[in-house]
């Protein structure tokens, strides 16, 4: 299960809110499609559920884990993301690496 419950953030420097009192909940085999125009949130809602980001309000949850309260790794060995530019998405040499790496298995 996939909880986001009155999530807002902010990224430093910025005056105005990326997200503000969002909620969202996801259940197991559902399929989701977050879409929107550019700078509606879509990455930060995506940053926030594999943990590159902590909420600064509301909580974000991952099959039991919390985002900010427990281990990062943790939550983001359950959460993948496929980004629109491939050339952003591998940090990786090889595919098998990134694969390792996402699963936190260091080849």
């Amino acid at each position: 299960m996939l909880s986001v419950t009155n999530v807002s953030y902010r990224y430093p420097h910025s005056a105005a809110l990326a997200l503000d009192d969002v909620t969202l909940q996801v259940s197991p085999g559902e399929r989701v499609v977050l879409a929107g125009r550019n700078g509606s949130g879509k990455s930060t809602v995506a940053a926030l559920v594999n943990a590159s980001l902590v909420p600064q309000a509301g909580s974000v949850e991952v099959d039991g884990l919390r985002v900010g309260v427990d281990d990062e790794r943790s939550v983001a060995q359950l959460v993948a993301e496929v980004r629109q530019d491939p050339r952003s998405q591998l940090l990786a040499p090889t595919v098998f690496s990134e694969v390792a790496l996402g699963r936190g298995v260091w080849a």
